[in-house]
């Protein structure tokens, strides 16, 4: 008997910017943000309106993960039903989704007799786990069981480099994710911070280069994707500089004309600790 296989991810991976957000076999749960007296779901609101609100007050927003009784009530509902669900969340370093994803997988297996619901950490975050959720559902549509799906996605995580900068460190100090000196200093001397984050970090964010000019990071960024060939896959991020991620893209694909290369933003809650101009190339090493 085949397994009938469902794929769960989390809203931080830009699913809903792809074809796939409408395939029955693929399901997102989104995070909430808050300002003020407004709450919304990610996505209900744009990146550029949510930056109005910003500018308007010069308070960020709170971000925070799917509501437990969200998770739970889904995964109920896709077991009852005779699903087997495998669960890509962000890297749990970064938002705690990951943990809420394995509470409630373990409350609905417990409650429910039979239920196989495996969470893995995608150890990286935006579109290269949307990237994994359009190569599963071809594996998934051709036969494969939730174990080979499983081991499959694993091995893809290892083999996935993230590389990411900001336009100014001003919104990951007021989020906490660096101290008010680093901050400052930062954006006095005008540097802009290469970071990445994978397996090979144990999904820690490590720096790894930092440049003066934005023109100089996009650059550089480039170089240490290229520099992981052979490359399978191919993903861009972008907040609020579509024109930067066209431009990479291009010499990417020059670069690289037989792989694949999907582009998305990195979604408003991402955008609410990164910032207008935060920009990441991610690459997956062949097997």
């Amino acid at each position: 008997m085949i397994d009938d296989i469902h794929i769960v991810v989390d809203s931080l991976s830009c699913i809903a910017e792809t074809e796939y957000i409408h395939n029955p076999r693929v399901h997102e749960l989104r995070l909430l943000t808050r300002h003020g007296d407004l709450e919304w779901y990610d996505g209900e609101k744009s990146i550029k309106d949510m930056m109005e609100l910003i500018g308007g007050t010069g308070i960020l927003p709170t971000t925070s993960q799917p509501p437990l009784g969200e998770v739970i009530d889904l995964f109920t509902k896709l077991v009852k039903e005779g699903k087997k669900v495998l669960v890509i969340s962000v890297d749990k370093v970064i938002s705690g989704t990951h943990d809420t994803f394995v509470m409630a997988a373990k409350q609905v297996m417990q409650e429910i007799k039979g239920a196989d619901i495996r969470v893995q950490n995608s150890y990286t975050a935006s579109t290269p786990i949307a990237g994994l959720v359009i190569d599963l559902v071809a594996m998934i549509e051709n036969g494969c069981t939730l174990d080979e799906a499983e081991a499959w996605m694993v091995d893809a995580v290892k083999r996935t480099r993230s590389f990411f900068s900001v336009e100014t460190l001003e919104y990951l100090q007021k989020g906490g994710r660096i101290g008010k000196m680093a901050g400052l200093l930062g954006s006095i001397l005008g540097i802009r911070p290469i970071s990445s984050l994978g397996v090979h970090t144990d999904g820690q964010l490590i720096p790894v280069d930092k440049t003066r000019t934005r023109k100089k990071m996009l650059s550089r960024i480039v170089e240490l994707g290229a520099a992981e060939a052979p490359v399978e896959r191919i993903y861009i991020a972008n907040c609020e500089c579509q024109n930067d991620a066209d431009n990479v893209k291009e010499i990417l694909q020059q670069q690289f004309p037989d792989v694949p290369i999907l582009s998305t933003s990195v979604g408003t809650v991402l955008a609410t600790h990164l910032g207008p101009g935060a920009f990441g190339v991610f690459v997956r090493k062949k097997a």
